[in-house]
């Protein structure tokens, strides 16, 4: 017989434990429960009760296949006993919790409003013997609230045990009479029912109570809740750390097998793309002692597996030893495996190829983008002045801005072992700018993010490419360290002025190039001493006359802002290139030249000083010709 609501197979679910019924309590109580209710309540009410149930001790991990569904029952009636509160019981792990987890995320839920407008909770304990403080504190957390049973206990002097039908009130000390006490069962039963089916009948709800599926009574009042229940966090972390340790076996093996690189990209590929898979797949299955079943599902709710059990390879010692691994795997690649990464220059010296390719603006607004390229051009200076370090030119690394090829492909193209990547955030007075190392197999080297104000923008290129050191085991000599620690300016607005100037220089259009003025202009009134900016105003004079056809007095302006730069800054290799482009616009090719050579060798990754020196042996007619 169906249940009086639709989608509950029983109305009511009588659970006990077997050592409870010998004496036959338990039948005989349900058997006048049947009477009292047909007495009681009009409908016919649906009662499931298992004459021989399992007991816990015999099978604790084997879930009867035949309970499954049947738990899906409106009033769960626990018969509490000495040993019902018990772990190791059957009724209690099978039957009793599951019931609760069900009833809290089912469409109706554990605690029902009745008529009367109090509240009354699904599970209606029937108490056969005084509970121990143990019990009772186990059996009020697993059921949410307070234990308030009807009471089927007979007391005397010495004796606690059930309440029978023979049983006098006057001898009773609890003073309750077994009739009564099944009448008050009844009641309470009829109140939780009638409830219900008032509730169906007039509110909204209704539609959706009748009409959903049977999965319908397993949704989450609590996503977080339900996040946590179906382990999806855990799954997905050992998702994650599979994956990393698959990633770093696959680099390891790739010399020694001669693996392509795109086949490591592919198989990267994919377990990025399972990670979702992985993610859906553990919110919507899990294990059971009969396969895998959905979570929401009738036979979730019974599932006896615990939860590192029903989502495979989630338990924390495997976790623990998955997440060790990859420690160690990091260790071995940072410190013990030998780089490879250094070469050999044309001097004989031990170098260490490295390309800063174009930081990406992350701010929102175009209008930021020099900023990050200003960035980036500041690192590379900054990298130049470390001997072991073969820095490629911003030309080159340039053309890759927004190149969505491979950082492998990269660095072969480029010739470098090492490339640094990263981006540039700017929210008002607050930058990030986030770096990271990678080497020429893709393998992840360093990386940090630098939250500073506006004010401090300064210092981050220096820190970085002290980190660069640091993590590529560079040894810093006094003169290097000395000279990473000079900044070109401290005035914070000159050197916003000074890039805005620099990134108009380099559009190479008249009307760019008078702002580019204007800004170098503005980033000398901040800082008189700033040599960059006085560098950048000899360039945009240079080109006035140079690209533009503007008037020839413009060199002499050049000239003056080139030596006032070098005064300024003698090691600043853009000085010595800004006054040697003076002197060869006005043909004075004996005076650039050494100043090209001095501004190479301070900075061989100067492109425009190396193209300028080119130009220039080839004006004095130095270049071999074959």
């Amino acid at each position: 017989m169906p249940s009086i609501l639709p989608n509950f197979e029983y109305d009511i679910f009588i659970s006990y434990r077997h050592n409870d019924n010998k004496s036959g309590w338990v039948t005989e109580f349900v058997n006048n429960l049947r009477e009292e209710l047909a007495a009681t309540i009009k409908e016919p009410i649906s009662i499931y009760f298992d004459s021989n149930p399992h007991d816990g001790l015999l099978e604790t991990h084997n879930v009867d296949k035949s309970l499954e569904g049947k738990l899906k029952a409106v009033i769960f009636l626990p018969i509490v006993s000495h040993t019902y509160c018990d772990p190791k019981s059957f009724a209690w792990t099978n039957e009793f919790l599951v019931f609760s987890r069900l009833a809290k995320s089912d469409l109706v839920g554990l605690d029902v409003r009745l008529s009367n407008k109090n509240v009354a909770s699904r599970i209606l304990p029937i108490q056969i013997h005084d509970l121990d403080n143990k019990d009772r504190i186990l059996f009020e957390k697993e059921s949410g609230g307070p234990l308030r049973p009807i009471d089927f206990i007979f007391k005397s002097q010495g004796v606690n045990r059930p309440l029978t039908a023979q049983d006098s009130r006057s001898d009773n000390l609890n003073r309750t009479f077994y009739r009564d006490q099944l009448n008050k069962t009844a009641n309470a039963i009829e109140q939780i029912i009638d409830s219900l089916v008032v509730r169906k009948e007039t509110t909204p709800e209704t539609k959706t109570y009748e009409t959903s599926s049977i999965n319908s009574l397993h949704q989450p009042k609590n996503l977080w809740h339900e996040i946590l229940r179906r382990n999806v966090l855990r799954a997905a972390f050992t998702y994650a750390v599979v994956g990393l340790l698959l990633h770093q076996f696959l680099i390891f093996l790739t010399p020694i097998l001669k693996l392509e690189e795109r086949f490591v990209d592919l198989i990267t590929l994919i377990v990025l793309i399972g990670f979702p898979v992985a993610i859906l797949f553990a919110w919507f299955y899990e294990v059971s002692p009969h396969g895998i079943i959905r979570t929401n599902s009738p036979e979730a709710a019974s599932n006896p597996f615990p939860s590192y059990k029903k989502k495979p390879m989630t338990n924390g010692p495997l976790v623990s030893i998955l997440l060790l691994t990859l420690i160690l795997q990091y260790f071995y690649f940072i410190y013990i495996k030998p780089p490879g990464i250094q070469q050999i220059d044309k001097n004989g010296n031990q170098v260490i190829s490295i390309a800063v390719l174009p930081f990406e603006n992350r701010s929102g607004d175009v209008n930021d983008k020099y900023i990050g390229d200003g960035i980036t051009d500041d690192i590379i200076n900054r990298l130049t002045i470390i001997s072991k370090l073969k820095v490629t030119n911003w030309g080159s690394s340039q053309k890759y801005q927004g190149n969505m090829l491979p950082l492998s492909d990269i660095a072969k193209s480029l010739e470098v072992k090492i490339l640094l990547t990263g981006s540039v955030e700017l929210h008002g007075n607050q930058i990030a700018v986030r770096a990271q190392l990678i080497d020429e197999t893709n393998t992840y080297l360093w990386g940090d993010t630098f939250q500073r104000t506006t004010e401090n923008i300064m210092a981050i290129q220096t820190e970085i490419a002290q980190k660069i050191a640091d993590q590529l085991k560079i040894q810093l000599n006094d003169l290097e360290k000395a000279r990473l620690q000079l900044k070109a300016t401290n005035n914070p607005t000159a050197y916003d002025y000074y890039l805005r100037g620099r990134s108009l220089y380099y559009q190479y259009r008249p009307t760019a190039n008078d702002s580019a003025i204007q800004q170098f202009k503005m980033a000398i009134a901040s800082d008189p001493e700033y040599a960059r900016a006085w560098a950048g105003l000899g360039d945009a004079y240079s080109q006035m006359n140079m690209r533009f056809n503007r008037n020839i007095s413009w060199l002499d302006s050049s000239l003056e802002a080139g030596r006032r730069a070098i005064k300024l800054d003698s090691n600043l290799s853009d000085a010595y290139k800004a006054l040697a482009n003076a002197h060869s616009y006005k043909t004075h090719y004996d005076k650039a030249f050494p100043l090209l050579q001095k501004a190479v060798e301070l900075n061989p990754s100067n492109e425009r000083a190396v193209g300028n020196l080119g130009t220039n042996y080839l004006l004095r007619g130095d270049l071999p010709w074959h």
